[in-house]
């Protein structure tokens, strides 16, 4: 696996990326042969992600000669920045600056780029979705559906509440401002997903006990061309080996199905 450690402007700052392509598949000016997955990190997660679940992931993928563009969102990993300062808006913001990037490369196929997305990227995916015209293909990992309920209830309900203007919420290192807080309220995952007429797949872990696997079911009875798969057990992060295993397995399978169809279509 070739990995190259990238800076993808947004604003006046620049994100953390990492471009992971497959070793034998090597770009070369002017080819566009490359399928490419971009993957959107969760609540104050990382392009790394909980016990490095981008980074195996990244390889999985590579093994089956998928590109992988992984980043951090502003003021998480090593992207500059304060999270908490900034809200949902901005994060959809900072998915378009990646999107533009990754279709500025010029070994991928652009009628190949899948968005993953995990838990609050996984809402990131479908909100990103709604007003992006060059993908129609989506991969949503234990997503966050209704996101100021799901989050406020991450950062306790009371605290969100008695929350003044000037002050903020200390949660996990981060500082969370009444602005970050009520970004949430703006966007809906779910109408998004209404709109949505692409490919979709959606798995999530019944023993998640951070965003219920109920989501992924309601998300699969709104999108047409959609797939659902439940991981039996698995917590929020799909910890365990052998639920990473079957994650992995799940997405790759997919992917591949949703290539074989787009070749026979075109």
């Amino acid at each position: 696996m070739g990995r190259s450690h990238i800076k993808i402007p947004w604003t006046n700052l620049s994100l953390s990326a990492a471009l992971d392509i497959p070793e034998y598949d090597e770009p070369v000016s002017g080819q566009s042969n490359l399928p490419l997955v971009i993957i959107c990190h969760g609540f104050i997660g990382s392009k790394t992600g909980v016990d490095r679940l981008f980074v195996k992931t990244s390889e999985r993928l590579n093994a089956e000669k998928y590109a992988v563009l992984r980043f951090d969102y502003c003021g998480c990993g090593e992207s500059p920045g304060k999270y908490g300062n900034t809200g949902l808006c901005e994060i959809l913001d900072q998915t378009k600056s990646v999107i533009d990037y990754a279709f500025n490369l010029d070994f991928i196929d652009k009628n190949k780029v899948f968005l993953l997305g995990h838990s609050l990227g996984g809402a990131a995916a479908a909100l990103t979705l709604d007003r992006e015209a060059r993908i129609n293909k989506l991969i949503s990992w234990s997503a966050v559906g209704f996101p100021y309920e799901d989050i406020t209830s991450i950062l306790g309900s009371d605290e969100v509440l008695n929350l003044r203007e000037e002050e903020s919420i200390q949660y996990c290192g981060y500082e969370f401002t009444r602005k970050f807080i009520e970004s949430l309220l703006k966007h809906s995952p779910v109408e998004s997903l209404k709109k949505f007429h692409g490919d979709a797949l959606f798995v999530h872990g019944t023993g998640d006990d951070v965003i219920p696997y109920k989501y992924s079911l309601l998300f699969k009875d709104l999108v047409k061309n959609s797939k659902v798969h439940l991981v039996e057990g698995a917590n929020h992060t799909y910890s365990c080996s052998s639920h990473f295993d079957e994650l992995i397995h799940v997405t790759i399978e997919w992917l591949n199905k949703v290539g074989r169809e787009q070749n026979t279509a075109v």
